[in-house]
């Protein structure tokens, strides 16, 4: 597959291959092998396959390199692990390090950026083991600082392997990791922009003079992060930690309720993208959260 995931024609026929072959899984790789997609039969699931996200995968492998380094590296505390992630990528890796007590970093989109800032930890001292995006990239470890379909395709099926050794499935542990971590639900998708100028002209109304949006679907907005002015109102100073360009595209909005909206243009297509997340409190169920992210969904399109 070409894109950032398998269009539904070469998906069918790669489950078609593993129905043939009598396995629980299915992997892909993309052409140049730097992407790495997984579905498990599932038969509640559409065409019978459970296609897990670029977000569950990440979540899934940042768990199995955080076991294996555990087993192989019991003298290293948690405190000199570090992973890392986007800032359009889930923050379900957040709330691991939270909860597990190693160090969770946020870099702009791309390995670049991941690559750089883990090779930056490293002369710190810090084991990097793991990083992802959403956009089905992985990179495991220190030896290749780029995502790897192949490295990733191993780790995964070797997890698959152990929990089906357990009695166990891809999709069990995922919910047991949610039931750990919290539930996250992701919608992304984007909008097409004929000229360059649109995109701009979205990004100017949202900002009107330093005015930005209060509210988006009911909900209230808590900080505001501008990586076009070098804003972030969460911070004490009102400045971006994150490396910001003089009207560069990209505006994040944090809401009440635990969402988070990250709007950017593409730097290769015609394209401006948007990438929602709700975080569930406590208490609250996957539909809650779904309902929540529909209705914010919504009201991207609309305002």
């Amino acid at each position: 597959f070409l894109n950032a995931f398998p269009p539904a024609g070469t998906w069918n026929l790669c489950f078609k291959t593993a129905e043939r072959a009598g396995t629980m899984l299915a992997v892909a790789n993309d052409p140049d092998a730097d992407r790495l997609a997984v579905a498990e039969r599932d038969g509640s699931a559409p065409l019978g396959w459970r296609t897990f996200s670029g977000n569950e995968i990440g979540i899934l492998l940042a768990d199995w390199a955080l076991t294996v380094f555990r087993q192989k590296r019991p003298d290293v505390p948690m405190r000199k692990v570090a992973m890392l992630t986007t800032i359009v990528s889930s923050k379900m890796l957040a709330a691991m390090a939270a909860k597990e007590g190693f160090r969770f970093e946020q870099t702009l989109t791309g390995f670049k950026w991941l690559g750089n800032v883990a090779k930056a930890l490293e002369e710190e001292g810090y084991h990097t083991v793991f990083a992802f995006e959403e956009a089905i990239g992985f990179m495991f470890g220190s030896f290749e600082k780029d995502k790897d379909g192949i490295s990733a395709a191993v780790a995964f099926t070797q997890l698959a392997a152990h929990l089906a050794s357990k009695g166990s499935s891809v999709s069990a542990h995922l919910a047991a990791l949610q039931q750990r971590y919290g539930v996250f639900v992701g919608r992304q998708s984007y909008f097409t922009a004929q000229q360059p100028s649109q995109s701009a002209a979205v990004f100017e109304a949202m900002r009107a003079g330093g005015n930005y949006p209060k509210t988006l679907a009911g909900f209230k907005v808590q900080s505001v992060r501008d990586l076009g002015v070098g804003l972030d109102t969460s911070q004490a100073d009102g400045k971006a930690l994150l490396p910001w360009v003089p009207g560069d595209l990209n505006i994040t909005l944090t809401l009440e309720g635990g969402a988070e909206l990250t709007l950017r243009a593409s730097g290769t297509e015609p394209k401006l993208k948007y990438y929602l997340e709700v975080a569930g409190g406590e208490g609250e169920g996957e539909g809650e959260l779904q309902a929540r992210a529909a209705a914010l969904e919504a009201a991207i399109a609309d305002e």
